[in-house]
């Protein structure tokens, strides 16, 4: 299967993310690995696209200055162009009142690889006390497992509806499984925090599970997480 874009999407609802330290660190590590350049536009919590040239050293301030929507919700989204487009989706709320979700989408052009440097800094990103849910896929796949192949979701179709290329559950999704049953899975690459937070690669790179016999390692791996649900 071809891919269009990557997904790198962030979530929780048990932490604090209202002073964006977390969200900004993971906005660090992508401008670190070339995925987020300099912003050319912002459209707010109104819905307007507004023309800017925000430098990557002033992203996070240009972020955090947006003025807060109904029920003090941080609404955001930013992009750009070059070296690819990209755009950054910011939705926080205060403390336990709803879903935080921090995510990028990037066009996957120029024989652009997602492997081992993408995946190292995926595993040095998230603890227990960070963030809940994370994972790296590419579309159209994402959308045709989340939508498909994956109903009912493991917890839920935006946080992890199943298996995909890298995996990160903290401790409010880890909750829905069995993490004995979870420690039993095999896959490519597995890495534990404490038995409170989960990391899972499925392929050396991003391309190999958008082979057929990749997606078929997916699917299989998702069935062994539903096997686990408690």
């Amino acid at each position: 299967m071809t891919a269009d874009s990557l997904l790198w999407c962030n979530a929780t609802r048990i932490h604090d993310w209202s002073n964006l330290e977390t969200p900004l660190q993971i906005l660090s590590a992508w401008i670190a690995l070339g995925l987020v350049a300099d912003a050319e536009w912002v459209e707010g919590a109104n819905g307007r696209t507004r023309k800017i040239s925000i430098p990557t050293s002033k992203l996070g301030d240009a972020i955090r200055s947006e003025p807060l929507g109904r029920g003090d919700r941080l609404i955001v989204q930013v992009g750009g162009s070059k070296p690819r487009e990209w755009a950054v989706t910011v939705v926080l709320f205060p403390k336990g009142a709803g879903m935080n979700m921090f995510n990028l989408t990037v066009a996957l052009n120029n024989g652009m690889r997602i492997g081992s440097r993408v995946s190292d800094s995926f595993l040095s990103l998230y603890s227990p006390e960070t963030a809940d849910s994370a994972f790296i896929h590419a579309d159209p796949q994402w959308t045709q497992l989340a939508t498909e192949s994956y109903k009912p979701p493991l917890v839920t179709t935006p946080t992890f509806a199943g298996v995909f290329w890298a995996n990160y559950l903290g401790p409010g999704h880890l909750s829905h499984f069995s993490v004995p049953k979870l420690q039993a899975i095999q896959a490519y690459r597995t890495e534990w925090r404490d038995d409170r937070a989960m990391f899972l690669v499925t392929a050396p790179t991003l391309e190999e599970v958008l082979t057929p016999g990749g997606e078929g390692e997916l699917k299989h791996l998702t069935e062994e997480f539903r096997a686990a649900k408690v």
